[in-house]
């Protein structure tokens, strides 16, 4: 969604009747599309899913955006590259740990592990919080990936249409 656009801040006239079952019905689909790999809507369905028992108008209009969006980029594909990345450019940030109670830890590994097997894969995420997603509770938003599998090229990148 644009900065600055806060669904929980609108106050326009709340639906009524079957538009409340159109509403629902609709981010119903966007689950849908999500689970199914449009994760660029992800976290627009997630906010707007919130609204489900008590929409309003100016939540039904964002919901015709995002379709509109969706009609605009119908195309929209996620691709895979097979070889592997090059991460010698990625800054290594190195912290001190060992003020805190689990600096000790060592991973434990099976003894009876089998050797690997195949090509080598490298899947490299990167996180992002949307803090204070709703700022009239303060709460939070989920995580948002961004990943490579094997490969230089970033492979999904979220985008603003909201």
């Amino acid at each position: 969604m644009d900065p600055g656009d806060h669904p929980e801040l609108d106050t326009s006239k709340f639906l009524e009747g079957d538009n409340i079952v159109i509403y629902q019905s609709l981010i119903g689909a966007f689950q849908w599309a999500v689970s199914i790999g449009r994760w660029d809507i992800m976290t627009t369905v997630m906010t707007l899913s919130s609204f489900c028992a008590q929409p309003r108008v100016g939540h039904l209009d964002r919901v015709k955006r995002v379709y509109a969006y969706l009609l605009n980029h119908q195309y929209y594909r996620i691709r895979f590259d097979v070889h592997e990345p090059n991460h010698n450019t990625t800054p290594v940030h190195t912290y001190n740990w060992s003020n805190i109670t689990y600096d000790t830890i060592a991973e434990e590994l099976p003894k009876d592990a089998s050797k690997p097997r195949g090509k080598r894969v490298v899947f490299t995420h990167w996180y992002d919080a949307n803090l204070m997603n709703d700022v009239l509770s303060g709460k939070s938003g989920g995580n948002f990936s961004l990943g490579e599998f094997n490969t230089d090229d970033v492979v999904f990148k979220e985008t603003s249409y909201l």
